[in-house]
Formats: structure tokens, C-alpha cells, sequence
């Protein structure tokens, strides 16, 4: 590398760049673990198919929510202050997802600790893959790259944990999840205390709502979609020929 490109870098890009790698592996770690306990859960609190479906369902709207939010927001506040938002969802949704102890409590614990978990996910998202573009202007397609790597291999390594502790060892369902907080506390503490570089977009002085614009129409109608299949599923759990059923899989148990 070139004393050039060096000295355009950010002076703590490198440790930046690891710790936006754990962060997203952390994130693949749990997803891959969450993924396979589900059979666990359909067992211990004898969930149908479908209502697993709208647990994981709550994964991807979540992240949907945490990149398109965090997407419009991160020129604006920062990336430091959306990683640690992404730094306590993911803490929070570890306790969330431990409260399930019953068929009764068990749905809407497990739906909303995997939604805001995916929420955190999309939040590192979109603060990792600009701020990487911002430490390394030079050269950003290489580093962007390894940052993309960090997420296959999250997934690798949850999966084989999650074999070995399930299929193995029989290791119950709550201790095999809470393996993801080990690379999420690696994350803080590489995050901490660094000083982040601002954005292209704050650097020159963008406006909130000229930020907002680069979402484009199309962004717009996709989020305003997701907004009203999230909560129309909400409010459909109020109608009254679902109040014999609410306080097992419904949202307000």
C-alpha cells in the first residue's frame, strides 16, 4: 500500500475495519444459531409450522426496519451512535428470547427478541458498509470485501456450534443462543472508545431531508409496504375472532 493511501486513511481505520467484521460475524453467529432451534422451540411449546413462520418472519421484517432506518439516519447522528444502538439490541434480544418459559409467553417473547435482534443486524448494516467506504477511500472495494466476508463466516461458525451443541451435546436451547453474545462483547470492546470518522454526506453539510431524498420513491413505497404488513398483522390480533387465541400465539398475550 502506497504512503498516499495510507495517509487519506482514517488513523484508526484498521481497528474499525475488525471491529465492523466481528460486529456482522456476531450477527451471522446468531442468526445461524437462531435458525437451528427452532425445531427446539416447536418442540418445548408446541408452535405449527406457521406460527414459526411468522417468529422467523419477524427476523426479516426486522432487518428490513434497521437498514432502511439506519440507511436514512446514519449521515446524520453518526456511526458510532448506530453501532451502539445495533450494541444494545443485540444484548436486549438475548434477554427478550430467554423470557419464553411457556406455550402461553413463549410466541410473543421469541417474535419480538428475533425482531429487534434482526433490527440490530440491519442497523450494523448500514452503519458498517459506509463507514468502511469512508476509512478506505482509496481502495474501498478490497476492504468492503473482507467485511463482506464476515458474515458467511458468522453463519459457518453458528452452524457448527449449533450441531455440536444440539445434535451432540445436547446442550439446552438458551445456552446455545447466548454463544453469540462472546463475539458481541468482542465487538463492543473493539468499538470502544474509537473515534469515528464522519460521513461524505455530513462532511459536506447534507441536510436531513436531502438525506431522506437518496431513499428515492422507490424506497419510500418499499418501506411504507413493510410498514403496513407489520402492523396489520398487529392490529389483526385485536379482532375479536382471534381473542380465544391471542393468549397463545397472539401479539398481546
Amino acid at each position: 500500500m502506497s504512503s498516499a493511501t495510507v495517509s487519506n486513511q482514517h488513523p484508526n481505520a484498521m481497528r474499525l475495519l475488525w471491529a465492523g467484521f466481528m460486529a456482522i460475524l456476531a450477527a451471522g453467529v446468531g442468526f445461524a444459531i437462531r435458525g437451528g432451534i427452532f425445531d427446539n422451540w416447536g418442540k418445548e411449546y408446541g408452535f405449527t409450522g406457521a406460527q414459526l413462520g411468522a417468529i422467523g418472519g419477524g427476523g426479516f421484517s426486522g432487518f428490513c426496519f434497521g437498514i432502511i432506518i439506519g440507511g436514512v439516519i446514519v449521515d446524520k447522528i453518526g456511526y458510532g451512535k448506530l453501532v451502539a444502538l445495533a450494541l444494545v439490541g443485540h444484548i436486549i434480544s438475548a434477554f427478550v428470547t430467554f423470557g419464553a418459559s411457556t406455550p402461553e409467553n413463549a410466541y410473543n417473547f421469541l417474535f419480538w427478541g428475533m425482531f429487534i435482534f434482526s433490527f440490530a443486524n440491519g442497523t450494523l448494516e448500514a452503519v458498517a458498509n459506509p463507514l468502511v467506504a469512508t476509512l478506505f477511500p482509496e481502495n474501498r472495494t478490497h476492504y468492503l470485501n473482507i467485511l463482506h466476508a464476515s458474515w458467511p463466516a458468522g453463519m459457518i461458525l453458528g452452524s457448527a456450534a449449533g450441531w455440536i451443541l444440539d445434535d451432540k451435546m445436547e446442550v439446552p436451547w438458551k445456552y446455545q443462543l447466548a454463544l453469540y453474545l462472546v463475539p458481541t462483547v468482542l465487538y463492543a470492546l473493539m468499538f470502544l472508545g474509537q473515534k469515528f470518522p464522519k460521513s461524505e454526506a455530513a462532511e459536506k453539510g447534507a441536510s436531513f431531508i436531502e438525506m431522506f431524498r437518496s431513499v428515492g420513491m422507490l424506497g419510500a413505497l418499499v418501506a411504507c409496504y413493510l410498514l403496513a404488513l407489520f402492523f396489520g398483522d398487529i392490529f389483526k390480533s385485536f379482532a375479536p375472532e382471534n381473542a380465544k387465541v391471542i393468549g397463545y400465539h397472539g401479539w398481546c398475550g
